[in-house]
């Protein structure tokens, strides 16, 4: 069995907040887990100011910045 069987759309896990740590975003779930990407990994991200890293929305499944 697959992950992507394993649950149901609704009950995948969702994005509850987003974190900048040195070179990494870490994207907060709200199962309790974190994934860390690099910020080199988006050029928009990684020549941001911190204020404009800070301006973001969330949607559950996405991330987006302003």
């Amino acid at each position: 069995m697959s992950w992507e069987s394993a649950l149901p759309f609704s009950e995948l896990p969702k994005i509850s907040n987003v974190a900048f740590i040195k070179d990494e975003i870490a994207f907060v779930l709200n199962d309790g887990r974190t994934v860390y990407r690099p910020v080199a990994w988006s050029k928009k991200l990684f020549k941001a100011t911190t204020k404009q890293r800070q301006n973001f929305t969330i949607n559950g499944f996405h991330v987006f910045w302003g």
